[in-house]
């Protein structure tokens, strides 16, 4: 029997009865199904038996299909069960069954930078807590990212990861047959060696190939927006034809792509795994840099004038209100505002010119609900704020006969990584016990992030995931430093971290 010639009516793994199919592809095929025991509806997937045909791969599939419960991440679809059917000899996974369609459907043309991050946060959370596990999806692709209208009163649409564990199975099972373009076309270099070890940085491949396609409307590969276009030609661009610049392809297809989005995708579509970003965790880090969301400078810095600036706003006072008496009034009632209002010296920075981030207001939901690409901009992710760093006085230098130092020189004190991630997962292990009180629910509430640290030892923070314990998390997470090291202002160490509160 064809797994995509069910019939109503059908019990599969002896719990689910099939009511109505719902959509087929090249892997197996997606029915509605009651579940017995429970009377719900279930999303029932059936696969091709060649998954199977081993007995050591019926015990991989059984193991691999339930890989994604293991993940602490929310936008990862549910698996109920899983199973091999012994009368119809197919393998079956029953998840819950979402209402909604997936990414491949709902973005049907170029969608603003925001919009992007509105599909990437959520996406890069359930991919980040995988790879922080150790799981690597290796299939990531529109058609695996499903928008679920959600039936809850804080956001309105739930993104979904589908798949996880799958596409190991196919490329272990080896079965041409199920190969389509579809696969192919998202899949890293690495994936067509099978004596490669695939990483997350697999993933992201996947992810910088998904952004090009979000923010243009078309895909990178020139011969897959060709109706013609076969998978030969899609592999010999991915692999051999160098990858020219984001914005010089998208100017091909009459789009355009955000500022700096070269460097971050150049990064993310190396052919070398080793130079893309490690993490999904990362991969969003950089794209919400990008994307402007940063950290407030710190409080201090815009809170009240510098001194010599509030004596010579004093000097400008007194110097006018000797010419005058008519004169003095308008310039006392200035000077008093000039230096009594905090934060709004002449050369304080204008509110409108800050990142949209907050430091003080209510956290924004880590799942923002999806929009029409004409909706208003989304609000950014939470990023928590970093001190300033001191500035350096520019001092002359000492007359000498000896040049100045080159500026390669090798750092005298370079960033202690070993002394960071000792510091991260001490961190992890207090957030989890010390914010149990804090959740809002009896389950476990689980955060992903991304901590930096400056060359002050100190640095900006992403934290995604949803529960009445991430302030408390959020702060212990943020509150770790290293010691000072060498680097120029502008440099980052950035570092993943992740937080079940049980």
């Amino acid at each position: 029997m064809m797994v995509s010639e069910l019939t109503p009516g059908t019990v599969v793994g002896g719990e689910f009865r099939v009511v109505r199919p719902l959509s087929a592809g090249g892997m197996g095929a997606v029915y509605v199904a009651e579940q017995l025991s429970t009377g719900q509806l279930r999303a029932l997937k059936v696969m091709h038996p060649t998954l199977v045909q081993e007995p050591r791969l019926r015990d991989r599939f059984v193991q691999e299909a339930r890989v994604g419960s293991h993940i602490a991440s929310e936008h990862v679809v549910q698996v109920i069960a899983a199973g091999v059917d012994p009368t119809l000899g197919i393998p079956w996974l029953a998840m819950e069954l979402l209402d909604g369609e997936d990414l491949a459907r709902w973005a049907r043309g170029p969608l603003p930078l925001g919009e992007v991050l509105r599909i990437f946060r959520p996406l890069c959370h359930a991919l980040g807590a995988a790879h922080a596990a150790g799981v690597v999806h290796r299939d990531i692709k529109p058609e695996n990212v499903f928008l679920a209208r959600a039936h809850s009163a804080d956001t309105s649409v739930h993104v979904k990861v589908l798949d996880f564990g799958i596409a190991k199975l196919v490329a272990e099972a080896n079965d041409a047959s199920t190969a389509t373009i579809g696969t192919p076309l998202w899949m890293a270099p690495e994936q067509s060696d099978p004596r490669a070890m695939i990483t997350p940085a697999a993933d992201v491949w996947a992810l910088g190939l998904l952004a090009f396609r979000l923010l243009t409307g078309c895909h990178y590969f020139r011969a897959a927006n060709d109706p013609q276009g076969s998978l030969q030609a899609v592999m010999r661009e991915a692999l051999v034809e160098p990858l020219i610049a984001a914005s010089a392809r998208a100017g091909e297809y009459g789009a355009s792509v955000p500022p700096g989005f070269d460097a971050w995708f150049s990064r993310a579509v190396d052919r070398e795994p080793s130079q893309r970003f490690r993490t999904a965790s990362e991969a969003l880090f950089e794209l919400e840099r990008l994307a402007g969301f940063e950290t407030l400078p710190a409080v201090a810095a815009v809170s009240s004038p510098p001194r010599q600036q509030r004596r010579s706003g004093l000097l400008l006072l007194l110097g006018v209100i000797v010419v005058g008496v008519g004169f003095a009034a308008v310039a006392v009632v200035a000077g008093a505002y000039f230096f009594l209002t905090p934060g709004e010296s002449a050369s304080a920075q204008p509110s409108s010119a800050m990142p949209a981030v907050s430091v003080a207001s209510p956290e924004p939901s880590a799942v923002p609900p999806v929009a029409s690409a004409t909706s208003s901009a989304p609000k950014p992710l939470e990023v928590a704020a970093a001190p300033a760093p001191k500035a350096r006085t520019a001092t002359a230098p000492a007359v000498s006969a000896a040049p100045a130092p080159s500026a390669t020189v090798a750092s005298s004190k370079p960033f202690n990584r070993a002394l960071a991630e000792q510091r991260l997962r001490a961190a992890e292990q207090q957030a989890a016990s010390q914010c149990k009180s804090k959740k809002s629910a009896a389950l476990s509430e689980s955060y992903t992030g991304f901590k930096g640290f400056r060359n002050t030892g100190k640095g900006p923070m992403i934290i995604t995931g949803m529960g009445g314990s991430k302030a408390c998390v959020r702060d212990i997470m943020y509150a770790v430093t290293v010691p000072p090291y060498d680097a120029p202002d502008a440099h980052s160490e950035q570092l993943p971290f992740s937080v079940t509160v049980p």
